[in-house]
């Protein structure tokens, strides 16, 4: 085998020059390019308590900050306000402890007057057990603009929503 091995290198001498455990150290020694853009704002909110609004036939809720990083997103009560616009990842989800059917939530942004249902979560609700609980989980991307302003609410009065941390959450990042 090693006779082999040394045929071989006097037959492709550009392997000679080239040993392939080294690397090439002026690669490595170019300085790399950071990032311009500063680092990215979030913000995770985690639930203080829920209204119900007969009227409307809805239950809001009413959030606290858990963690966030940056300027551009400001909560107040029951509303996220966007300050700084651009693309944004949102999610949220709400733990149910109802016996109707179905539940589920909605994300909705306000801009100077108009209103837009983002994002829908829907569950089928389990009836056959003592504790009817169940999740429901949502996430997209949309572009936000200043000025915006989004609220999770739950299309049913009087919805029963564990409100603990773990369970029940929204959040925004700019991505």
């Amino acid at each position: 085998m090693l006779r082999f091995c040394r045929v071989l290198r006097g037959r492709f001498p550009e392997r000679r020059k080239h040993d392939r455990y080294k690397r090439d150290v002026t690669e490595q020694r170019k300085p790399r390019k950071r990032r311009q853009t500063e680092r990215h704002t979030f913000i995770h909110l985690v639930p203080v308590s829920s209204q119900s609004y007969n009227d409307h036939d809805t239950t809001v809720l009413s959030w606290a900050l858990g963690q966030s990083r940056g300027e551009g997103l400001q909560v107040s009560g029951d509303t996220v306000t966007v300050e700084a616009e651009g693309t944004y990842f949102i999610y949220s989800q709400v733990l149910y402890k109802n016996t109707t059917w179905l539940m589920g939530h909605v994300i909705t942004k306000r801009l100077k007057g108009a209103e837009t249902k983002l994002m829908k979560c829907l569950k089928s609700m389990p009836s056959s057990v003592s504790q009817p609980l169940n999740t429901c989980y949502t996430a997209g991307i949309y572009f936000l603009e200043s000025g915006s302003t989004l609220q999770l609410s739950v299309p049913r009065k009087s919805a029963e929503l564990i409100l603990t941390a773990h369970a029940t959450f929204m959040g925004l990042f700019s991505i």
